[in-house]
């Protein structure tokens, strides 16, 4: 980091308020380690916390399947009940349902596992060969992945069978 750079920043965040409250990456790296003795408890503490988000995650996850599927359910009930009184771009309404929610699905899978990959770190590193290693590595998720993609695709496949069969006979 040169002087000028390092002293236009120090203007800038002076001017921002922020003075003193910076830290680079560069710093970070330069500086000595002042709080590696508690890094050990700062992991442990944010393992606890990246756990419980897990579990809301999942818990969010079965909640977001429940509510599309009912969703879906209600608009066929509702299209089918009006079935000769609705336009039929309208059958395409549970298609959307199904779709939208599939890619929250989607989202809400790659930050578990982004999350699951660096809890996984964290358990190797406070870990030896003599002790069990951590959850990661007795918990299979090929089933769960399966099951899940399985549940979407079923789902948007239904829904577009439905709405071509409906679009179909008119």
């Amino acid at each position: 980091m040169t002087q000028k750079w390092k002293s236009r920043m120090d203007s800038a965040l002076e001017f921002l308020g922020l003075r003193g409250m910076r830290l680079s990456a560069y710093e970070q790296d330069v500086l000595p380690g002042k709080h590696r003795d508690k890094s050990g408890e700062f992991y442990l503490k944010e393992f606890e916390c990246l756990r419980r988000e897990i579990e809301l995650v999942i818990q969010f996850a079965r909640t977001l399947e429940r509510n599309v599927v009912v969703a879906i359910g209600i608009s066929w009930a509702w299209l089918f009940h009006e079935r000769d009184a609705v336009p039929r771009w309208s059958w395409l309404i549970p298609c959307f349902f199904a779709f939208l929610g599939a890619i929250r699905a989607f989202g809400n899978f790659r930050y578990f596992m982004s999350t699951a990959h660096y809890l996984k770190k964290v358990e190797l590193t406070f870990s030896d060969g003599s002790d069990p290693g951590g959850w990661h590595r007795f918990a299979p998720r090929s089933w769960t992945r399966a099951s899940v993609l399985a549940f979407w695709a079923l789902l948007i496949f239904a829904t577009i069978g439905v709405t071509v069969y409906e679009l179909g006979r008119r």
